[in-house]
C-alpha cells in the first residue's frame, strides 16, 4: 500500500517525509518487534508515544492519550496571563 501511495506520489511530485511520519503499535502483540515500513528508500521508524494535534498518544493494548502535558500547558499560560494581568494593573484597581 505504502509503495502504491509513493508511486503515485512521485508521478505528482508530492514527496512523503519519512523523518516525520512515525509507526505506533497498538494492541495485544504491541511489544512484538515488526519490521520498519519503507517509502521508497527511506524507512518509517517505530515508537512508543507520538504527538498528533497536541495530544500525546501511547502505545499499549489500548490506544491511550496522554493529556498531562496538554494540562500542564494550560495552567502555565493561564498562570503567566495572571501573572501579567496583576503586574499591570495600577493599584487601585488591585485590592478594590
Amino acid at each position: 500500500m505504502l509503495d502504491i501511495c509513493y508511486g503515485i506520489g512521485m508521478d505528482l511530485d508530492a514527496v512523503f517525509n519519512a523523518k516525520q511520519s512515525a509507526l505506533l503499535a497498538v494492541g495485544k502483540v504491541y511489544e512484538e518487534a515488526i519490521d520498519c515500513l519503507f517509502t521508497g528508500y527511506d524507512s518509517i521508524s517505530w515508537t512508543t508515544s507520538l504527538k498528533y494535534l497536541g495530544m500525546i498518544f501511547t502505545a499499549g493494548q489500548k490506544l491511550e492519550c496522554d493529556i498531562d502535558y496538554s494540562v500542564r500547558k494550560f495552567y502555565t499560560q493561564l498562570l503567566i496571563q495572571y501573572i501579567v494581568v496583576v503586574n499591570l494593573l495600577p493599584k487601585s484597581q488591585k485590592y478594590s
